[in-house]
């Protein structure tokens, strides 16, 4: 049974809500993650050290957001649309249902854990990026002179993996064939909207 719709305005940030409507920011790459007094704060509660492993903490506590099922119709209203600062203000991570996931696609809110991580990182002082391949989402950093990837999956091991030679080569093999895709935020890479779920889908 899906749990009680909570109002839209609540998975935004206050200072975007007035008179019951969201207002929505000028979808350009950066401003989603921009790095705002919530995202500092945020931040604030980690610490960074030279062991790679230290970024787990902060994968875990952004995995921890919560998720909450909407239907439909308030998920097209979400999905693609909010900011770091409003996913962190909220604490809540739209998903859809088992069932709503098989018409719709199974949005399990990679996303918004995936743009929230990047801005996270990015204010611990470490270079991040959002990865897109087919519908999953992944976190890239680069820490001590190597970069590591995460999936933003709440379902995957919050361990960061080492992207070596291999590992960057299927990438760039991936990005050729039009189903992986890089950048500053999900904006950056062009998912915007529920209608971009499958942008990077293999084609059938």
């Amino acid at each position: 049974m899906e749990k009680p719709r909570r109002h839209t305005a609540q998975f935004f940030h206050p200072s975007r809500v007035s008179a019951g409507k969201v207002h929505h920011v000028e979808q350009k790459p950066g401003g989603q993650v921009e790095i705002t007094p919530t995202v500092r704060e945020f931040a604030s509660r980690f610490k960074i050290t030279d062991d790679a492993d230290s970024v787990r903490s902060v994968i875990t506590a952004v995995k921890r957001l919560k998720p909450v099922i909407v239907p439909p119709e308030q998920m097209r209203e979400l999905y693609g649309k909010r900011t770091a600062t409003d996913i962190l203000h909220s604490g809540l991570v739209p998903i859809f249902s088992r069932e709503h996931s098989q018409a719709h696609g199974a949005v399990g809110g990679c996303l918004d854990y995936g743009v929230a991580l990047v801005a996270t990182l990015r204010s611990l002082g470490l270079k991040a990026d959002l990865m897109r391949s087919e519908t999953d989402t992944y976190v890239t950093f680069q820490h001590g002179g190597e970069e590591y990837a995460v999936s933003s999956s709440r379902f995957v091991k919050d361990h960061p993996q080492r992207i070596g030679p291999a590992s960057r080569e299927i990438i760039s093999e991936n990005k050729k064939k039009g189903i992986t895709a890089s950048g500053h935020d999900a904006w950056a890479v062009g998912i915007k909207s529920l209608d971009d779920f499958h942008r990077y889908a293999k084609k059938k």
